[in-house]
């Protein structure tokens, strides 16, 4: 009777046939995960301030454009009242993190109102006697300290109705 070579005859010749990873196999494999995990582990940070900084954006052009549908939607000669003349310091409005209204002392961003005296390239001399340049600046506040993290400015244009 002749025994088939493929068929384990014995435990032993069974046990030396299994094929296994060898501990030097394990342990770069281990390694290599653990170098990948960390380097994943590294980039929350910035994954995370790019998600803070993209939601600060989106809420700042919520904010920029209620405080300019609202200056546009007020009458030229109480526009004043929203800004203030020139010698007046600039008019503040305080937003929380949603971008609804708040207190100065809970707000996330604070908007600041002036009246800058500019020019536009192409448009006539005496523009002010028909539109009222707005400046907006929203900046970002840390609640209660009220100190500036970053701040934005722009610029809008009412004209006189």
């Amino acid at each position: 009777m002749k025994l088939n070579p493929l068929l384990p005859s014995s435990p032993a010749r069974s046990f030396a046939r299994i094929r296994a990873f060898s501990l030097i196999e394990v342990t770069l494999a281990v390694g290599l995960v653990s170098v990948a995990i960390l380097a994943m582990g590294a980039l929350m940070p910035v994954g995370l301030n790019t998600i803070k900084d993209a939601t600060d954006n989106s809420i700042r052009a919520q904010i920029f454009s209620e405080v300019s549908s609202t200056l546009q939607s007020t009458p030229y000669d109480q526009l004043v009242s929203y800004v203030g003349d020139h010698s007046d310091l600039p008019r503040a409005l305080y937003f929380d993190r949603a971008g609804r209204d708040a207190t100065a002392s809970s707000a996330s961003f604070a908007v600041l109102l002036s009246a800058p005296s500019m020019s536009y390239p192409g448009a006539p001399s005496d523009i002010s006697k028909s539109a009222q340049t707005v400046g907006i600046e929203i900046a970002r506040v840390a609640p209660g300290a009220q100190r500036t993290i970053s701040s934005e400015f722009s610029t809008v244009l009412v004209p006189k109705s």
